[in-house]
């Protein structure tokens, strides 16, 4: 014989045992539990970013230039997402590197502070407030690290699509030479 169970909920897991009841109407001992997983909910994640490269420009010693990335996040099924970003180097010119800035972290990012390169976002979906809606800044490194995370925001099992903007920020140092310094950032 079969059975089928209908109506039931998806990323759940049920038990049941079996019985058998034989011609006369005796119910049988059951049958060790077992447990029934089902499917777990479609879930969907991508990330596209507005450019493939975002020029600072040619700076010179001295100069703070800025500019912005808007990273679009596309979820279905997810009730949120953390948003990661890394750099494969700090910004280069030849044999000349900027360095990190000394503002901050991602997890404590900080008042812009003398030279460097570093982040800031400043507009998102649920920004959280240790941005300082892009005032607060923090240096980058070569490990992923949480720069956004939507926690609960978004609507669960439905389509999601929302914008982080990102303002990258390079104050080169009076020491170094002019030119168009760059790095790699990635999203994850």
């Amino acid at each position: 014989s079969s059975w089928n169970a209908t109506g039931l909920d998806l990323d759940r897991s049920y038990a049941y045992e079996v019985r058998t009841v034989d011609a006369a109407g005796f119910i049988g001992a059951p049958t060790a539990c077992r447990e029934l997983p089902t499917p777990t909910k479609r879930t969907s994640i991508g990330i596209s970013v507005d450019s493939a490269s975002s020029d600072l420009g040619h700076g010179l010693p001295g100069d703070s230039i800025t500019s912005t990335s808007a990273v679009t996040v596309d979820t279905f099924g997810s009730p949120g997402y953390a948003l990661h970003a890394s750099l494969d180097h700090q910004p280069t010119l030849g044999v000349h590197v900027i360095p990190a800035t000394t503002s901050g972290t991602p997890a404590v990012p900080g008042p812009w502070v003398g030279d460097g390169f570093g982040i800031t976002v400043t507009s998102a979906t649920g920004l959280q407030a240790k941005w300082g809606a892009g005032t607060n800044y923090a240096a980058l490194t070569t490990s992923p690290t949480e720069i956004h995370a939507t926690g609960a925001v978004l609507a669960p099992n439905t389509a999601n699509s929302t914008t982080t903007t990102m303002r990258y920020r390079m104050a080169i140092p009076a020491t170094q030479q002019a030119g168009a310094y760059s790095t790699t950032v990635s999203y994850t």
